[in-house]
């Protein structure tokens, strides 16, 4: 049944396929599935659907089957959601989704260490495909202080997300919490992790995190950046899941840039770091916090790589001469509408491998 999982969980087709189901996933699956999960796991949807249609296709009755699902939700394995009256339930993708989950409550057991292990087998075997893609899931919100209000979009906005939110959850990050168990966290902020509306009262449903209000939310976002955390969302304009607040060592999105110089794995805002050279002491803070490697510093003067800076605006909050502005780019890279519109151009791109 394992198998047969793995399958679902990755049907892309040629080489990239097989990469991604090998034997660290397949190992993945067997420590947090149990067989009987695994066969009712490898029947579901990756939409909500209510659990007589998930019932059908395992040739099970809805009464037998609600039981598991609930424990794997428990698990933070499966999505679980009430709409008009319907406990709809799907299967989580392994990133991002049920992976983060994993990590989330912050527990430093034998057992999440043995998970992180083999979390951490598993990326090292898919190496960089894991970067190689045409539409990136993550998208740059710049620092919300870097951006004159004018020349932001409603979609740019980081905060507009927050208070456009009816229910917001904090969690932990998975990324450095992960690092942290296998002793090699940066120690930048961990409970920094926002997600919104159905999925966050899943998290705090299922103690993944804690409901918190707008204020709290809002003062996460001016600690992360004090901390020099890239704000990352879903790459969609509508309705977005969560903001992740990341850095260049732990997180696995930013990684494809720093590790394996996949600078299109993230789609980066729609601005980009400008230089005032006459001002410009050439201190070269701005390297410092530049994760991407998209600044340097010649004959005393700050500039600026393009094609790799992301737009994040997290160089101008350390530059002492206010030396350095978010200007538009001059091409705006539109994102998808909504989350379903987003993961189904990337789930056809790769299949079309």
């Amino acid at each position: 049944m394992h198998h047969e999982l793995l399958k679902h969980m990755f049907p892309f087709p040629g080489e990239k396929g097989r990469k991604f189901r090998n034997d660290a996933a397949l190992d993945i699956f067997k420590e947090l599935f149990t067989d009987d999960e695994a066969e009712i796991a490898s029947k579901m949807s990756f939409a909500p659907e209510p659990v007589e249609d998930i019932a059908a296709r395992v040739g099970r009755c809805a009464e037998e089957i609600v039981p598991v699902l609930d424990v794997m939700a428990e698990k933070g394995l499966v999505y679980s959601g009430e709409k008009a009256g319907v406990t709809r339930y799907c299967l989580l993708v392994l990133f991002p989704g049920m992976g983060e989950l994993q990590f989330m409550h912050g527990e430093e057991t034998p057992e999440k260490l043995k998970l992180a292990k083999m979390f951490d087998e598993f990326h090292e075997m898919v190496g960089e495909e894991m970067y190689v893609v045409d539409t990136p899931l993550p998208r740059v919100l710049p620092a919300q202080s870097q951006v004159p209000p004018a020349l932001v979009l409603p979609y740019e906005e980081v905060s507009k997300y927050i208070n456009d939110s009816n229910y917001i959850s904090r969690s932990i990050c998975y990324c450095r919490q992960h690092a942290k168990l296998l002793d090699r966290w940066c120690g930048r902020p961990l409970d920094v992790c926002l997600t919104f509306g159905p999925f966050a009262e899943l998290v705090v449903k299922h103690g993944f995190g804690e409901k918190i209000s707008t204020e709290e939310a809002l003062a996460v976002l001016d600690r992360t950046e004090e901390a020099g955390l890239v704000h990352l969302t879903e790459n969609c304009r509508e309705k977005v899941n969560f903001i992740c607040n990341c850095c260049g060592c732990c997180c696995y999105f930013m990684r494809g840039i720093t590790r394996y110089d996949k600078p299109q794995c993230v789609a980066s805002s729609n601005f980009l770091c400008s230089v005032d050279e006459a001002s410009c002491a050439g201190c070269e803070q701005c390297v410092e916090r530049c994760y991407v490697n998209a600044i340097s510093v010649v004959d005393d003067v700050a500039h600026v790589d393009a094609d790799r800076c992301i737009g994040c605006g997290l160089c101008g909050l350390v530059c002492p001469t206010e030396s350095l502005k978010l200007v538009r780019r001059a091409e705006e890279i539109v994102p998808k509408t909504n989350s379903k519109e987003l993961r189904a151009q990337i789930a056809m791109e790769a299949m079309q491998e």
